[in-house]
């Protein structure tokens, strides 16, 4: 079941990692990591105070075109040309990463990357991994579009923490109370001849 009815908003929690009712959440914690300062955050924060929890950092990448590193660059680093390529700007971040949360304290630290929609990619890793908890770096005072989207395709069962490294917002949905049933007037009339008196009949 997802998130995609009801309304939602964002709840004041505890630690990044943990669930705030029903004890604490099992499986992997699952962290957004696209090397920025508020990724960064959040590794350290859940790093911090989950460490003994698994935590996955789980980097999205843009589709790009093949190719190499600049011919006169690369003709000049020879075997060293590959520092120049997307993939090992990726690789260094994504190690920087690791390294970021084993400084922090965490004793098992992995990384996925997927190619594609950072929604998409966040989703489908926590899925694969049955993870019960998302963590997301915020740079401002309010989670922004990536958050509200991502609440709406993760499952229910899911939370969805995002922190700047000292608040932690929790994702709550609030779901509209069931209208109570009432009769339409055609109804009500079609049923009044129940409450006459037999004496009337």
């Amino acid at each position: 079941m997802m998130n995609g009815c009801g309304r939602v908003h964002w709840a004041v929690g505890g630690a990044a990692g943990g669930r705030a009712v029903g004890g604490p959440a099992l499986g992997p914690v699952v962290v957004g990591y696209d090397g920025t300062a508020a990724s960064l955050r959040a590794v350290t924060d859940v790093a911090t105070t989950h460490r003994s929890r698994d935590i996955v950092l789980v980097t999205a990448l843009r589709r790009r075109r093949r190719g190499g590193p600049p011919g006169a660059y690369g003709d000049a680093l020879k075997s060293e040309a590959y520092l120049l390529t997307a993939a090992a700007t990726t690789d260094e971040m994504v190690r920087r990463g690791r390294e970021v949360a084993r400084a922090a304290g965490a004793t098992s630290v992995v990384s996925r990357t997927g190619t594609g929609d950072v929604r998409a990619v966040l989703a489908g890793v926590t899925a694969d991994l049955g993870a019960t908890t998302v963590v997301l770096g915020m740079s401002g005072r309010q989670p922004g579009a990536l958050a509200r989207a991502l609440h709406r395709t993760l499952a229910a069962d899911v939370d969805l923490v995002v922190t700047d490294g000292f608040r932690h917002l929790r994702a709550e949905v609030t779901r509209p109370a069931p209208r109570p049933y009432l009769p339409s007037r055609a109804s009500r009339l079609d049923a009044s001849w129940l409450a006459e008196p037999s004496s009337a009949r």
